[in-house]
């Protein structure tokens, strides 16, 4: 699909989303101000508890979004025909790097790119370790971090569950974090205290609504 079909799918679909998840969960969206609306690269930072979080930040932003799932959903047949069509990137979980080059190919080209920085879902709701990846990337691409706390998700579609319930869903997003090197510092401990920092960012906003 050209990238003028990619972005008329990508809204179509957003829209549509926009319109179930505030009707049927009462979506609401606070922070919006911490994120560049018309241009700018950037990378967004939830939490993950739930198959329905990419959905959610879909719907939030009014910016087409990249998100990134791993290749092998792309081989399931209709799901992967949807990836394909909205802009979504495949992770080579054999070739991490040529995923990263990508990622950043992307992000310098303009297109911001939404990363769980825990790396996998949280069925529990507890927060996990954040990886330095993101870090490694946001400096890679010279791109700020917006952490975002999802809440509600959970409920709404945790594990095993095959539709929807109708609950309350909120997407909070923070003032954004940059990779900063302190003197000396290597280069994998300023990405480990920048991942652990946008864990703890996410915590901060998850305390404003408890």
């Amino acid at each position: 699909m050209t990238t003028a079909g990619v972005k008329v799918a990508y809204h179509i679909s957003r829209f549509l989303l926009w319109v179930l998840l505030t009707c049927w969960n009462r979506l609401s969206v606070k922070g919006a101000e911490n994120i560049p609306h018309r241009s700018g690269r950037f990378i967004i930072a939830p939490n993950h508890t739930s198959y329905l979080d990419p959905p959610i930040i879909g719907a939030a932003l009014w910016r087409q979004m990249v998100f990134l799932a791993k290749d092998r959903l792309f081989k399931i047949p209709v799901l992967g025909l949807f990836l394909h069509s909205v802009g979504v990137m495949p992770v080579d979980t054999n070739n991490d790097a040529g995923s990263l080059r990508r990622a950043v190919k992307m992000l310098k080209s303009g297109l911001p790119i939404t990363i769980f920085p825990e790396g996998t879902r949280a069925p529990s709701g507890d927060f996990l370790e954040g990886k330095p990846g993101i870090a490694f990337l946001a400096h890679m691409a010279q791109a700020p971090i917006v952490p975002c706390y999802i809440s509600g998700a959970r409920e709404a579609m945790g594990r095993g569950q095959r539709w929807i319930r109708p609950s309350k869903i909120r997407a909070i997003f923070g003032e954004p974090v940059e990779v900063r090197l302190a003197d000396g510092e290597q280069k994998m401990d300023a990405y480990r205290r920048t991942a652990a920092e946008v864990m703890k960012r996410i915590a901060d906003l998850k305390a404003t609504i408890e």
